[in-house]
């Protein structure tokens, strides 16, 4: 057992984050690893659980840790990295960085389309779209939930898909005869929801970061609207931007390429 020192001078939550934090970096605890029960680390450290939890929640907010629900504590791995300035799906992304990416298809269903994706998607009002609801996961586990409105009949043939390995992107590229050309969207940072939390395997409340994009094809066509939430300690955007100097705000507009997309 570690000697902690127990004389006051420093506080033995901060000594037990101290320790774990350098195994955490030394490799001994490995991303994606479970770290022993706070029974076991009471025990281990011979402290209080108020203790032990207080090291666990500091490691947690400093993106060390993550602790899922009913499941223990883990060690968190490198982020998927979603560049702002380039058009690339989430499965592309997964496999950029070595992980098998899947799907699990919760929803494929023909709605009527709400005001909101009506107007997203420049449809009639009365039209129809397809709603596609699925979890998104890299080696098995869940990093994103999303909902996928396409424009119905237009894209019709969605529904004979198998959506468990298959790209949204790659299958409207192949379906409209052109590449996808860019994506308008909206990236928030909020706190999970019920839904949210248990099909992402986090606590309510979680921070999570919500996209809402609309995509367009090379030729201009509406492909689909969506909404995606992503699991913050799984995934994180960039970009470079650029200066826009006072009174040049209609450079604005080109100031960061189109970029993101998130099928």
């Amino acid at each position: 057992m570690p000697q902690l020192d127990r004389s006051g001078g420093v506080a033995l939550y901060y000594q037990i984050e101290a320790f774990l934090r350098r195994r955490i970096e030394a490799g001994e605890f490995a991303p994606g690893e479970q770290l022993p029960t706070e029974d076991e680390l009471m025990e281990y450290f011979g402290v209080s659980r108020v203790t032990v939890r207080r090291a666990l929640a500091d490691l947690s907010d400093q993106g060390l840790l993550v602790r899922r629900a009913g499941k223990g504590t883990f060690v968190i791995g490198p982020k998927v990295n979603q560049g702002l300035n380039v058009l690339i799906s989430f499965t592309e992304q997964i496999r950029t960085i070595g992980k098998t990416p899947s799907s699990r298809l919760l929803i494929l269903d023909i709605r009527s389309a709400s005001s909101e994706v009506q107007k997203a998607l420049d449809l009639p009002v009365g039209s129809e779209v397809i709603l596609m609801k699925r979890l998104r996961l890299a080696d098995g586990e869940p990093i994103a939930l999303e909902w996928i409105y396409l424009p119905y009949p237009l894209c019709a043939p969605v529904m004979a898909q198998d959506w468990t390995t298959l790209s949204a992107v790659a299958f409207l590229e192949q379906h409209f005869g052109c590449p996808m050309g860019f994506s308008d969207f909206v990236l928030e940072a909020k706190s999970a929801n019920s839904e949210e939390a248990e099909m992402l395997g986090l606590s309510r409340g979680a921070p999570v970061l919500f996209v809402v994009n609309t995509d367009f094809m090379s030729n201009g066509q509406r492909a689909c609207y969506g909404r995606s939430t992503y699991r913050a300690d799984q995934y994180r955007f960039s970009s470079r931007v650029r200066r826009v100097l006072p009174g040049r705000m209609d450079q604005a507009e080109d100031a960061v390429p189109p970029g993101f997309i998130r099928e």
